[in-house]
């Protein structure tokens, strides 16, 4: 008996390596694709193999042979080139004597010769043309292909490479699997990022949205540890594929819920964008491009993103207490961009605040929470998150000037209970946002910044004096630590509301997601 253990590799470059959504859409669902249809299909035609499960970018068999084994993994290749050129899959086969006790020690070993796989891999040889040849639009590979319907239908022919022409062709199976699972009838999906809403004229951001489940990699061992040949991982991976879906299909039930505050320009709103050629019909502010599992990621106009994001954490919880019947927390990063900011390089921030607030609750128990983190990354140098942070700190008190990220669910520490998106969202943010005073205020709450930027000591002074002259204090809610300096546990998070406040919509309803 053998286990065949799979492993897409460098996924996200495959699907976010273009700044044109079409390729990024169609890259998303062939990802999808590969392991948990493509290796399926070929596993049940193959009467000695027989398909255990896939997630996250991995995949299980039971194979009666490593002959067997090897043939499924050969199918599985030349369907890739054929079908999905540029996309790699890395294999391992472990021996099982097929006892169920047998099985973790089976797994394990399976992983281990997975590792070793990929580490010793050799890189994909490539044919770069002759002098004549056209490049890729896109990639600037070879074309073989001057490719003629763009992302609305229409032409706009280009030449593409055979990587870029799959993804294309997979656009419309792509829209079908996303409205599986929720359908914004009679909005549309958009297919090009300034189609999510963004009005012209103005400056615009798109939100990269990176959701992934806390502490799954560990829950999966665990499962993959029990001697029962698998069972457990099998129905474990099932559930949280589950949940990853319902989780997804809440929050955009939730956009679609919210639509009407979300165009109401009083409520800090905008116009949907309008579908070309399509009199009256008009696209959905959100597009998903990865949903598998606790992996999801989305692109929405950049006023709804770090809402949406929250919202994903809530319905993550909701989801995963139904299934799974056990404490599952998720963390979320989401970067603020440019519409022509070098998508993959948006879609790495995301994922590096994802990983930051996953870092920052183990480094500040409790770790049972779900947090939320952001960049604002309006232009100029592309820079890592560490330069970026380091760069968000006063001068001469080296406090920090955000207070990110902040907790959606659970409790925040003793010292730092404004880390609660709760607080910050409704009781600073909203407040500036929704007070009709604040409102009047406008500018001179933008004059507080520089007076933060120059640290706890600085804003002292400068309050006292709005105090004087404007009878004017911090919203705090219930946090009496930031009432004289703005400042609490040596950070602030009014820096953050106040660049928030022109970025966000008004606080929309969050339903019944808890």
């Amino acid at each position: 008996m053998i286990l065949s253990l799979y492993d897409l590799t460098g996924i996200q470059r495959y699907i976010f390596g273009s700044n044109r959504l079409p390729e990024n859409i169609g890259a998303s669902y062939l990802t999808g694709t590969c392991l948990g249809v493509w290796l399926r299909d070929i596993a049940d035609l193959e009467e000695a193999g027989s398909f255990q499960w896939a997630g996250g970018g991995n995949a299980l068999l039971h194979c009666s042979s490593e002959e067997v084994a090897k043939r499924i993994a050969t199918h599985l290749s030349t369907k890739l080139h054929k079908c999905a050129p540029g996309l790699s899959v890395a294999c391992a086969h472990a021996k099982w004597d097929g006892e169920n006790a047998a099985f973790p020690a089976a797994l394990k070993q399976a992983y281990h010769l997975l590792d070793r796989e990929k580490v010793g891999r050799k890189p994909d040889a490539s044919f770069d043309g002759v002098g004549v040849t056209a490049q890729c639009a896109s990639t600037g590979e070879s074309a073989i292909d001057w490719y003629t319907r763009d992302s609305n239908k229409n032409y706009r022919p280009r030449w593409v490479g055979p990587s870029v022409r799959a993804k294309l062709e997979a656009v419309d199976k792509a829209e079908d699997a996303i409205k599986n699972i929720h359908d914004p009838s009679p909005l549309v999906y958009p297919r090009d990022l300034d189609s999510l809403g963004r009005t012209r004229g103005e400056n615009s951001f798109v939100g990269v949205i990176h959701f992934d489940g806390n502490q799954i990699g560990k829950r999966a061992e665990e499962a993959g540890q029990k001697p029962d040949g698998g069972k457990a991982l099998k129905e474990w991976s099932n559930k949280i594929g589950e949940a990853g879906r319902a989780a997804l299909k809440g929050a955009l039930q939730w956009v679609e819920k919210n639509l009407n505050a979300i165009i109401d320009p009083q409520k800090g709103g905008f116009h949907l964008s309008p579908v070309p050629n399509s009199p009256g019909e008009f696209h959905f502010p959100v597009r998903p491009l990865l949903f598998g599992g606790d992996d999801i990621s989305l692109v929405c106009d950049g006023r709804l993103a770090l809402d949406l994001g929250a919202q994903l954490i809530l319905e993550w919880r909701k989801a995963t207490t139904g299934l799974l019947g056990s404490d599952y927390h998720a963390c979320v990063g989401v970067a603020l961009v440019k519409s022509h900011y070098p998508f993959y390089q948006a879609y790495k921030l995301a994922e590096a605040l994802c990983k930051n607030a996953k870092k920052w609750l183990h480094e500040n128990p409790p770790t049972n929470a779900s947090a939320l983190d952001y960049e604002i990354a309006a232009g100029g140098a592309i820079l890592s998150l560490d330069q970026r942070r380091k760069q968000d700190v006063a001068s001469a008190s080296h406090e920090r000037l955000h207070a990110r990220p902040y907790l959606v669910c659970g409790d925040p520490p003793r010292t730092l209970p404004h880390r609660s998106w709760k607080v910050f969202r409704n009781d600073i943010l909203g407040a500036f946002q929704t007070n009709k005073e604040w409102e009047e205020f406008r500018a001179q709450l933008h004059s507080l910044a520089p007076a933060l930027r120059g640290g706890s000591e600085v804003a002292r002074s400068t309050l006292i004096r709005w105090k004087d002259r404007f009878n004017k204090t911090l919203p705090v809610g219930d946090i009496s630590a930031l009432q004289m300096t703005g400042f609490c546990g040596s950070e602030t998070p009014y820096l953050d509301a106040i660049e928030l406040l022109d970025m966000v919509t008004f606080p929309l309803d969050r339903g019944n997601a808890s």
